[in-house]
């Protein structure tokens, strides 16, 4: 054997001479593996093509591990920078004994391709594989037109001639040969420096020549530059989960596996001029061409007897055009034939059969499906197929945005279907076109700055500690850099700079940037193939599923049907919902055909009622529904479109543009036309298309086209498309293809303008049709919450059952709105949430640990009868394979046979005894095993217990069905904890370090050993917003069960794990929740000092309510007592009696509260109205309205309120509950039936809205013993005690507006105009209105009239010009028409009369009347609640204060005579 030593003139790359550069011309790289074989490497594509192109290689193979993920990518990089791109793999080829090796196999051309997506297909799709491989059968087969490459360190022949087994080697070649021709077989020669290279190419080249072998030269490149090994090696450890230092490779030894120019391959291999050679001639022979222009749709087959696809669908859209409009226009026709003849010439018309088709299949079989989304909704033909249900005719939705003949791409349907019957609609596609048809799609996850930073400090060693500092200081946005995230945060800059480990973290991190990490399923795309998917792409798999191997854009590009089959969990609400109504009510709901302008669905979200409302429930959404206040569904589709990031900037312009549309200025008239709708501002990308058809004759493609170059944010293409906006496009023939704004008539410099503007805004402008069918998506479950609010939330909670988040807001949503919640029950609940009598039922899916087959075996037993007893229940469950003692234990902890049995502890006391005797037995004789338990010894009766307290109760609630529905441990500490400003736990989370105090429940106390056999004790605790277990270091005496007022330390340590710890901890049930009742017969002097005594002995924390006995009425001690001092209770016994004084807690006190309104309406009722009822039921009580005051509650005309009772109320003057006088209450036996009305009703709190008059019935009713607050609502401003009654500015208002008026028509015919006011004895409103208003004059009861001052007024501004004089009276000092006829004696001027009235009572409430309105009857229900009475709230000083009722009543109004005299000197 000859030994080849061709390497002994090598040293490190020497000079090179002229000689060895002809050698070769162009070598190519056949063996090139990228970023795609996904941690293999680090061969980042963009910069590997970059550093191809630098290297003037003309040509360039991939041939990634066991995939073709990367080849479209590749081949585009490739084409784009001058390379010929060479598309291969390198596959794994199953050998006997279960040994696997490598071989490279490169595409000649199209059919090549087509038999490597083949091969490389089932390396994942063959079934009953644990590993991706072919065999040499299945290579044999796909072996047309494709070049094999042996021979690199992972070949099965370089293992044998290694070896020296050259029997093997031999038998490998003859199979090869058998297969492949002479000229598509070639044996690699590489050379890496590594251990055994020189003697392995040496044998390669003996054995290439003994057997007549062509040979190659490659270098198996896995990174760009040599510098890159580390890279390399990071990348593989990562994919290995080892560090750097652990890493074992004898394979890579050396820094050569990168991509070597062709000098460089040239100095190695100078004596191989034909295997160099042989570099170019396979890559000249290696031809794949994709085709981006043609489209390979599936074919749909028309029904027998129709003569054209065309004519089907033609036939099908006119039926549809008839079934949605009933008058059928000439704009209609039209555009349905325009559509279809686009459709047609573009070589759609399969397309849209394919998805009617499905669609329709969907919507047969009772599949909710979406009105739509994206752009397919702008096509009049999808919404006469209903593949849509948004008209595009009446919303102004231009089908060029969708189908843009002037743009050669495919159209875009992204279908929402129910979320739980998706399945269907996907198989149904499988089945009609095939399962070697349809395939999921593949995605790829890259590497973000955060995921990197933790993967390389993983791999390098870092300290988790430096690694989790430095990670969660870069944002987490999605498109964040590490660029960007150094610029931005001081801090991350600040120890990039200082710590050089740090820099070393970040900059090795940095390279990893988007770098491919691994594969997933696309959420919802589907592709769809005319022939088999392999004939156009290869597959893979991701877990249990055939995903592509190219993205959706890709797929796109080759022309391949993509589809979007979206799972969208709102319309599975939906349709539940209607189906539950159409079972609870036999109503049957036309959910498609509701009417869009219902102002009660509109008013929710008016009032941002809309929790639960798909798509406008977050707190900034509804925080900006409150502002804009949506008068009809098109503005719900721009509040759509508006809120998100960019667009977001100008709500503030489109809310102040809608209260004041006179104030928004066109740049030019036509665009008015196009923004009226939306206030001026640019909202939809189709108004972007409007605006360049109108002003500068765009065709609606071109404006289409115009649209996306501006979405690009290219500068030279926006450049390029601003002289055209300007000033137009001519033909290559000179005729005009596109006007422009200039040769249309706009201003050189306003087209500048417009074009600027349409920039700024289309920008972030978003598909209207888009907004328009999820808004109409939002619209419906309003209306659903609206008008069956029961069905529609209990079936939004079944829907996130197993989203702990949603589903805690959407519960606390539930109780808010007054939903009584029951609790589980065997009789009577079904799986999921259910409605019963108008309360909602918790389902078995909410009892921790429930088996659903044991819930199915219930619900098929109570088919035979409802249960009666619990052993009846064991009894027929008996059998069930599906029962468990734990499932029952937590059936009877969750109450699900409270109905049924009395005593739950007595249950759970005798239950396992039970089931031993029932269950345990039953089993046992069906599997054949003796019992030992005898009828003689079943036990009859429960064993007596005592019965379990409100906190165990609540205690199993939270175990057992993870929350709390009766009530919450905290509810008694609400106010507490909101006076305190304790910190939420949910915020707590989020913190890094500090000491807080908190409020806390404790629901379990836990001891555990850790890892170095230390026992750590730690405390379970939550409040409303949330739950965290915390460290107890300290070994705090905490018990379950009780409420804390704790201290918690929050640190990190050396791992960057935040710790939780608690440092101290108080209880608080027996200082802060208890009030201290005594019963007094009289009130005396020796009483008082009494008390005063123990007052001063026993100084505490706990309210004293004194209830007398003789008058019939309570008081509240301002001073407080120590109740947890044993010897305050002693001495209460002692001086009053153990039957005289009660310790009880204010909720089993107050459970109920009425609200009237009495006397005069005034606006700002309603407010206060609202606020008392939404504060009665956020605490938990119940709140009842009485009808037209006082008489009302003699009569008895007392009902309950919800929130729905006052929904949309707070705009609203005058007062829902209505108002009157009533003299029949001024009597004894009045007071004594409204009395008893309310002691029939159990009302033990009132609160009365009204002026003085009403106040004084207040009193009446707190010396009764009805605890009473009384809150002033009266325009007149006349209660001396407060600064401003409710009521009043919304009347100044009133006046001011009128005053405005009237100036404008006394000037135009210089008058003087009286204008009397209201106010009684008080002169507020004139004074106030006048001075806003600008009067010349005011009269008012507290300043003497002075006719003469008056009129002298009048006749001195005439003298300067002045035709006009307005004068304001305020009513009862004299008659206006008698003040006329004196004015017109003395002055001489004609002078009219106008009496508002009554009119300043109505009107919608002044933003500042609405304020006042709602603080008061919040804080009404709080005194309340405190057990405050005989209260009359007041605003003085910017707040809410409150005095006695009769304090209140007896204040003297006093008049502001400074403002009179502001008056007097501004009307001169």
């Amino acid at each position: 054997m000859i030994k080849l030593n061709i390497f002994k003139k090598i040293v490190k790359y020497g000079k090179i001479n002229k000689e060895v550069i002809n050698l070769a011309n162009n070598f190519v790289h056949l063996n090139v593996h990228t970023e795609y074989s996904l941690l293999n490497n680090y061969n980042p594509i963009g910069k590997l093509i970059d550093k191809a192109k630098e290297l003037e290689f003309k040509a360039m193979a991939i041939t990634d591990y066991n995939n073709m993920y990367g080849v479209i990518d590749f081949y585009k990089r490739c084409k784009k920078n001058g390379i010929k791109p060479i598309l291969g793999c390198e596959l794994t080829l199953s050998y006997p004994n279960n040994e696997f090796f490598n071989i490279i196999l490169l595409a000649k051309n199209n059919h090549g391709y087509k038999n490597l997506c083949k091969l490389v297909s089932n390396l994942y799709t063959v079934e009953n594989r644990n590993r991706e491989y072919i065999t040499l059968d299945e290579l044999e087969k796909f072996s047309s037109n494709l070049i094999l490459i042996i021979g690199s360190r992972r070949s099965y022949i370089r293992k044998c001639l290694l070896s020296d087994d050259y029997l093997n080697a031999k038998n490998e070649i003859i199979n090869f040969k058998s297969i492949f021709n002479h000229d598509d077989l070639f044996l690699e020669l590489n050379f890496h420096f590594e251990e055994n290279d020189e003697l392995m190419i040496n044998k390669y080249i003996e054995f290439a020549n003994d057997h007549s072998l062509n040979k190659v030269v490659t270098n198996d490149v896995h990174y760009i530059e040599n510098t890159d090994f580390n890279l390399f090696n990071i990348a593989r450890c990562i994919s290995k989960g080892v560090l750097l230092s652990e890493l074992k490779d004898e394979n890579f030894t050396q820094s050569e596996y990168y991509l070597k120019s062709e000098n460089e391959m040239l100095k190695i291999f100078s004596s191989l001029k034909d295997a160099v050679d042989n570099t170019r001639i396979i890559s000249e022979r290696c031809n794949v061409e994709f085709d981006f222009s043609t489209y390979h749709l599936p074919e749909y087959i028309a029904p027998d007897g129709i003569s054209t696809k065309e004519d089907y669908l033609y036939c099908l859209i006119i039926e549809g055009m008839k079934k949605r409009y009933s008058n059928i226009t000439t704009e209609i026709k039209k555009r349905v034939d325009y559509e279809f003849s686009v459709i047609s010439k573009m070589g759609f018309i399969d397309y849209f059969l394919i998805v009617w088709d499905f669609v329709n299949f969907a919507k047969n079989n009772k599949i909710p499906v979406g009105p739509g989304r994206g752009s397919g909704a702008n096509s009049i033909v999808a919404y006469c197929l209903e593949i849509t249900d948004i008209d595009p005719i009446k919303y102004e939705l231009i089908f060029e945005r969708f189908l843009n003949p002037e743009r050669i791409s495919m159209p875009d349907f992204d279908i929402d279907f129910c979320n739980e019957r998706r399945e269907e609609v996907i198989n149904y596609v499988i089945q009609k076109y095939g399962k070697n048809h349809v395939s999921q799609i593949v995605t790829f996850g890259t590497m973000k700055p955060r995921a990197a930073i933790r993967d390389i400090g993983r791999v390098l060693g870092y300290k988790l500690s430096i690694v989790d500092k430095v990670a969660k200081l870069i944002p987490n946005s999605l498109d964040i850099t590490f660029k960007k995230a150094l610029e931005d945060n001081s801090e991350l800059k600040k120890l990039y700079e200082e710590d050089i480990n740090i820099k070393k973290l970040i900059n090795t991190s940095e390279k990893f940037e988007k770098f491919h990490r691994h594969i997933s399923i696309h959420a919802a795309g589907i592709v769809i193939t005319k022939e088999e998917l392999t004939e156009y792409i290869p597959l893979s798999k991701s877990g249990e599923n055939i995903v592509t191997q190219y993205n959706m854009v890709e797929l796109e590009e080759l022309g391949l049907l993509k589809m979007d089959f979206l799972g969208l969990r709102t319309l599975t609400v939906i349709d539940d919902t209607i189906k539950l109504v159409k079972n609870n009510y036999n109503q049957i709901i036309d959910i498609d055909n509701i009417p869009l302008d219902d102002k009660n669905v509109l008013n929710l979200f008016k009032t941002a009622d809309t929790i639960g409302v798909f798509q406008f429930e977050s707190t900034g959404m509804r925080l900006f529904l409150k502002d804009l206040k949506a008068d009809n569904f098109d503005e719900l589709i721009a509040a759509n479109s508006l809120f998100r990031p960019g667009p977001m900037n100008q709500i503030p312009n489109y809310i102040k543009n809608k209260k004041n549309p006179k104030a928004i200025r066109y740049l030019d008239k036509r665009l008015e036309k196009y923004l009226k709708s939306t206030y001026g501002i640019i909202v939809y990308q189709e108004q972007v298309m409007q605006i360049a058809r109108e002003l500068a004759g765009y065709s609606w493609g071109q404006a289409d086209n115009l649209r996306k170059a501006i979405g690009k944010k290219h500068m030279e293409i926006m450049e390029y498309n601003r002289k055209i906006f300007i000033y137009g496009l001519d033909d290559l023939d000179g005729s005009i293809k596109i006007k422009g704004c200039v040769r249309n008539g706009v201003d050189e410099a306003l087209a500048r303008n417009i074009f600027d503007l349409i920039v700024e805004f289309g920008n972030y402008a978003f598909n209207k049709s888009h907004s328009a069918c999820y808004s109409l998506n939002a619209y419906r479950t309003a209306y659903l919450k609206f008008y069956y609010p029961l069905e529609y939330m209990v079936c939004l909670l079944n829907s996130v059952i197993n989203f702990e988040r949603q589903f805690f807001q959407y519960f606390q949503e539930i109780k808010k709105m007054g939903i009584k919640i029951l609790l589980p029950s065997v009789n009577l609940s079904i799986y999921k949430n259910s409605t019963e009598n108008e309360c909602m039922r918790i389902g078995f899916s909410q009892i921790k640990g429930f088996n659903r087959l044991l819930a199915n075996d219930i619900l098929e037993e109570r088919r035979n009868g409802l249960f009666k007893s619990f052993k009846e229940f064991l009894e027929r469950l008996k059998n069930s394979k599906n029962i468990s003692m734990p499932s029952v234990e937590n059936l009877i902890k969750s109450g699900a046979f409270d109905e049924i049995e009395k005593d739950r502890s007595e249950i759970l006391n005798s239950f396992e005894n039970l089931y031993t005797q029932i269950v345990s037995k039953s089993k046992n004789e069906l599997s054949g095993q003796l019992s030992l338990i005898g009828t003689d010894f079943m036990q009859e009766n429960f064993s007596k217990t005592e019965k379990y307290s409100k906190d165990e109760i609540l205690g199993f609630e939270k175990e057992i069905l993870g929350f709390y529905i009766s009530s919450h441990p905290l509810d008694d500490y609400k106010n507490y904890i909101i006076n305190n400003n304790s910190m939420k736990l949910l915020d707590l989370k989020v913190l890094d370090k500090g000491i807080y105090k908190t409020i806390v429940y404790v629901n379990s106390v836990k001891t555990r050993r850790n890892k170095k056999n230390i026992i750590l004790k730690t405390v379970n605790v939550e409040d409303f917003s949330s739950n965290i277990e915390l460290l107890d270091v300290k070994d705090l005496d905490i018990h379950k069960g009780k409420i804390y007022e704790i201290s918690i330390k929050i640190s990190v340590n050396s791992f960057g794990n935040t710790n939780f710890a608690i440092i101290d901890a108080n209880e608080i049930n027996e200082i802060y929740s208890k009030k201290l009742y005594i019963k007094l017969n009289i009130l005396d002097i020796n009483s008082k000092k009494t008390l005063g005594d123990l007052s001063e002995k026993y100084k505490g924390y706990n309210q004293v309510i004194l209830y007398i006995l003789s008058e019939n009425k309570t008081l509240k001690l301002d001073n407080k007592f120590d109740l947890t001092n044993k010897d305050l209770i002693k001495d209460l016994e002692n001086i009053f009696g153990k039957d005289k004084f009660l310790i009880n807690w204010w909720r089993d006190i107050l459970k109920k509260i009425a609200i009237l309104t009495s006397g005069g309406d005034s606006p700002g009722m309603n407010p206060v109205i609202r606020a008392v009822v939404r504060t009665c039921i956020y605490h938990g009580i119940r709140i009842y309205g009485i009808r037209f005051g006082f008489d009302g509650l003699i009569k008895g005309d007392i009902f309950e309120m919800n929130v729905s009772s006052v929904a949309d109320i707070i705009q609203k003057g005058g007062t829902i509950l209505g108002s009157a006088r009533s003299k029949v209450f001024l009597t004894i036996e009045g007071q004594e039936k409204a009395l008893k009305n309310l002691q029939d009703f159990e009302i033990e709190g009132l609160v009365v809205l009204g002026g003085d008059g009403t106040f004084r019935g207040a009193n009446v009713l707190s010396r009764r013993g009805i605890k009473t607050i009384a809150i002033p609502c009266t325009i007149d401003n006349d209660m001396g005690y407060t600064d401003y009654t409710i009521g009043f500015f919304t009347s100044v208002n009133t006046v001011i507006e009128a005053i405005s008026k009237l100036r404008d028509t006394s000037s135009s015919h210089g008058r003087a105009n009286i204008l009397e006011v209201m106010g009684r004895k008080c002169g507020d409103i004139a004074l106030n209105s006048g001075l806003a208003g600008g009067a010349e004059s005011i009269i008012v009861p507290e300043v003497e009239f002075d006719i003469n001052k008056v009129c002298n007024k009048i006749i001195c501004g005439r003298k300067r010009g002045k035709l006009h004089h307005i004068i304001v009276l305020t009513e009862g000092i004299l008659s206006p028409y008698e003040l006329k006829r004196q004015i017109q004696e003395k002055a001489k001027i004609d002078t009219r009369v106008t009496v508002l009235g009554h009119i300043q009572r109505g009107g919608t409430p002044s933003s500042v009347d609405r304020i006042i309105a709602s603080q008061m009857g919040s804080v009404a229900v709080k005194l309340l609640l405190q057990d405050k009475t005989d209260l009359a709230l007041s605003f003085k000083n910017n707040q809410v204060e409150y005095v006695t009722i009769e304090e209140a009543v007896s204040s003297k109004k006093i008049f502001n005579k400074s403002m009179y005299d502001i008056v007097d000197e501004l009307s001169i």
